[in-house]
Parts: structure tokens; C-alpha cells; sequence
């Protein structure tokens, strides 16, 4: 039978997205109704308060041989109007002069995070040095507020190896978040799952626009580059993916750093960064984020329009993935309703969560089953 503990923690991006809040001073402790306050709770929510919209968010976790790792999470604004580069100016001052204002909360949030991984994995750890810090990066003009901890025991050791991922299993990344896990560069990867969108010596990056995490994902296992046979996927090789695209990862120029079993719980203090920003970008970009909210979307396909509006949108996707035989890809179901790869992640993870869907990873490709179809 599939384990279903990795389906039950992304089950929550429902409210994640909506509320830009997952683990609060309770974990679990969820409200259903979205509070234009929600983002201020956050550590990143510093950005939101003054007014200045996120545009992207780095998640940089660089892993140390003894399984700790040194967490950076960046905020990046574009600064391209005098009223964006005005508010980012006065967050830096308020970040400058009282710093423990903004870096109480996040390292408050983090520490359950923590304690929750802790007691699932049976693994002894602990969060300590949190820091906070905004910077203007150029060319071209960023703003940039930067949050580190140290994670001690996050990845998992065992003699010269090293697992990385269980901590933030099935972890949701949102269309404007990425993932950068680091190691050091006396190790290599001996297997990667899934494959990486970019691929460095010692680093693999996720995108939220190009991957979505299933169960067991991401997971990186590492061994001494010497005892590591270079292979052409997936391995110390890696893919070679698009080496050197985009606005960057956040690499040397970052304050402090650039950075298994299925856990029910388990990185939702990571969930709930990448909620702050995407309430900002619902806030931003309003009318195409608000399909989140669990509006209906016109029948898919041609169907009976009022038939559709009496149906939730779970039940849309399973009569979806009924009617194309039972196995469809999530791709699939974006294209035929319409939605955000966002907005169907959601969904289809809460199907997962509750067993109406199976997920498996076909390539690069989600593929999606009902759990009675063997085909």
C-alpha cells in the first residue's frame, strides 16, 4: 500500500495559500477565513507591512558533513518604481534599527518546525542563530530581505553518507519560490530524486514553476565525490539543466550562505514562508490568483455547464480522471480546466491526502491514477 504521511502535510497548501499561514504558534492550528493580517505574523511578512510586494523567494539550505545546515530564505523585490524602491528603502531602516523585531517571529515559527521534524524522524534537533538583513542588490535593482538559521540534525548521517530531504518531504513550492540545496564540495551526489531543474558541482535547484514534490521528494543522498560514479542522470552528473538562466539563486553574494521516511507535519514552518508569498502575489496579481479561493471554473471538455457548477472542484477531477480512463497527467488536468499549476497542485493534493488519487512521477512528468486502477 502507498504511505500516506507526505500527502497529509502538503494537504494543508489549501490553507497555506489562503491564509499565508502554516504553523503558526500551534501547528495545525489552522482558521479557514484569510486575514489581510496573516503575512505580518510571518518573518517575511516585514516585506508585505511596508507595502513592498515580493516578486520571488529563494529557499538556500546549505548541508554540512554532520547533517546540519545553514538555512537562507530571500525575499527579493524588484525595485523599478520610486514608490517600491521608497518602501523598500524604510523596511531597511525599521530592519536596521530593530532587528529582533522581524527575526523573533520567523525563528518562533521555525523552532516548532523543528521540534515537530524532530519527533518524527527521531533525530536530535535544534534551531539557533537567526539573523535578519535587508540589502540592495544590483544590476539590476533588488531589494532583498534575507532570514538565516542553523538547522542542526536536518539531514540524516550515516557514516560517510548523507540524506537529505525527510525534513521537507513533499515540501509545496509556489510558482515564484525555488529550492537550493547545497553540499560540500568533497561530496557528490550518489541519487537525486527528482531531477533538478538546474544542476550545479555542489548544488541542485527546484523551481515551483517546473516541479512539484511528491512522496519521498526531495531527496538527495551524498557520498564522498571519490567513492561516486559520475552518471548521466540523476546522479554526480546530474542533467545539466539550464546552468546558468534566470535572476540567480541567491550564490556567493548571500549574508551568510547560498545558502526517507514519511513525515506527517513536517515542514510546515517551510510552508508557511512560501505562504507569504504567495498571498502577496494573490494580493498583487488579484483576479488570476482569486482562482485559489475554490471559485468554479466553466466545465471542462464540452461537459454540462450545469451539471459542472453542482460539483466541488475534487469532484471535477475525479470524474475528469475517471472519464480519460482512470490515469491522467496533472498537466492534464491544468489544460483542461484552466487553472493555475498552482491552484491544481492544490487540489489534486488534497485528493491524494484523503487516498481519492494516487500520485507517481513519470519523467519529469505527475502522473495521477485512482487508487483501484492497476493499469
Amino acid at each position: 500500500m502507498r504511505k500516506r504521511s507526505s500527502n497529509r502535510l502538503v494537504g494543508v497548501v489549501s490553507a497555506v495559500l489562503l491564509l499565508s499561514l502554516v504553523a503558526g504558534p500551534v501547528l495545525g492550528a489552522v482558521t479557514s477565513a484569510p486575514s489581510s493580517s496573516s503575512t505580518a505574523q510571518l518573518g517575511g511578512g516585514a516585506v508585505s507591512q511596508q507595502g513592498v510586494d515580493t516578486d520571488s523567494v529563494r529557499l538556500i539550505v546549505s548541508v554540512a558533513e554532520n547533517g546540519s545546515a545553514t538555512w537562507t530564505v530571500q525575499y527579493w523585490t524588484r525595485l523599478d518604481d520610486e514608490n517600491t524602491t521608497a518602501a523598500f528603502e524604510s523596511l531597511q531602516r525599521d530592519i536596521e534599527s530593530n532587528p529582533s523585531n522581524f527575526s523573533d517571529r520567523f525563528a518562533s515559527r521555525m523552532r516548532s518546525t523543528v521540534r515537530a521534524s524532530e519527533n518524527a524522524t527521531g533525530r536530535e534537533m535544534s534551531a539557533t542563530d537567526f539573523d535578519v538583513q535587508a540589502e540592495t542588490r544590483a544590476p539590476p535593482d533588488y531589494g532583498v530581505v534575507v532570514y538565516t538559521f542553523r538547522w542542526d540534525g536536518f539531514a540524516a548521517v550515516d557514516g560517510d553518507t548523507i540524506r537529505v530531504g525527510d525534513a521537507i518531504e513533499g515540501l509545496f513550492l509556489d510558482e515564484r519560490t525555488r529550492l537550493v540545496i547545497e553540499w560540500p564540495d568533497s561530496y557528490a551526489t550518489n541519487d537525486i530524486a527528482p531531477a533538478p531543474d538546474e544542476r550545479r558541482d555542489d548544488a541542485a535547484v527546484w523551481r515551483g514553476a517546473e516541479t512539484s514534490f511528491v512522496s519521498g521528494e526531495p531527496s538527495v543522498v551524498l557520498r564522498p565525490a571519490s567513492t561516486v560514479t559520475t552518471t548521466a542522470d540523476g546522479g554526480a552528473g546530474g542533467d545539466g539543466s539550464d546552468g546558468g538562466g534566470g535572476d540567480g539563486d541567491g550564490g556567493a553574494t548571500t549574508p551568510s550562505s547560498d545558502g526517507g521516511s514519511m513525515l506527517p507535519l513536517v515542514g510546515l514552518g517551510l510552508l508557511f514562508v512560501v505562504g507569504a508569498v504567495a498571498w502577496r502575489y494573490r494580493d498583487r496579481f488579484g483576479e488570476n490568483a482569486d482562482d485559489a479561493d475554490g471559485t468554479e471554473t466553466p466545465a471542462a471538455n464540452g461537459g454540462d455547464a450545469d451539471d459542472e457548477d453542482l460539483l466541488s472542484n475534487e469532484e471535477r477531477v475525479l470524474q475528469f480522471v475517471r472519464e480519460q480512463g482512470g490515469r491522467v497527467k496533472q498537466q492534464e488536468i491544468v489544460e483542461a480546466f484552466d487553472w493555475t499549476e498552482a491552484r491544481t497542485s492544490q487540489i489534486v493534493r488534497d485528493l491524494r491526502d484523503d487516498g481519492s488519487l494516487e500520485g507517481f512521477r513519470l519523467g519529469r512528468e505527475n502522473v495521477l491514477k485512482l487508487p483501484d486502477d492497476d493499469s
